[in-house]
């Protein structure tokens, strides 16, 4: 049976996977078809991410984060036995914890709060990759 991917705009960008939960979440970055040159409009940010059942690709929620403009990357917590992950508005200058279970983001942290603070044209210095440690040290 193929599977089809979602129709309002999928496009997977930012990937982590836990296979001892049997979890994987992607973010959703850009919708893809207002990059094109023959699209009437502007270019859609997206801000959201997919949860999905690893072990059958299939998703299981979709986490719509209305503030985050732009969420280029996630990363699931390592060891963390609720499957949490980290997300980042890259045009918002916010970092999001995201529940996978609930299906909810919460902002912890906000870039624009970095000290020494430079200041940038984009809130928060334009957050876009993450990077996450292998393990939780004491």
């Amino acid at each position: 049976m193929a599977r089809r991917p979602p129709q309002d705009g999928f496009n997977p960008h930012g990937i982590s996977a836990r296979p001892d939960l049997n979890l994987m979440v992607t973010s959703d970055f850009i919708n893809p078809v207002t990059t094109l040159n023959g699209f009437p409009g502007d270019v859609e940010l997206r801000g959201s991410i997919r949860v999905w059942d690893l072990a059958r690709r299939k998703i299981l929620r979709t986490i719509t984060i209305p503030t985050a403009v732009g969420t280029m990357d996630v990363k699931m917590i390592p060891g963390d036995p609720l499957g949490r992950a980290y997300t980042a508005g890259m045009f918002d200058g916010l970092v999001y914890l995201v529940d996978t279970a609930a299906g909810t983001a919460t902002v912890v942290f906000d870039c624009e709060d970095i000290v020494p603070h430079v200041e940038v044209d984009v809130r928060g210095g334009m957050t876009q990759l993450l990077a996450m440690p292998t393990a939780a040290t004491a």
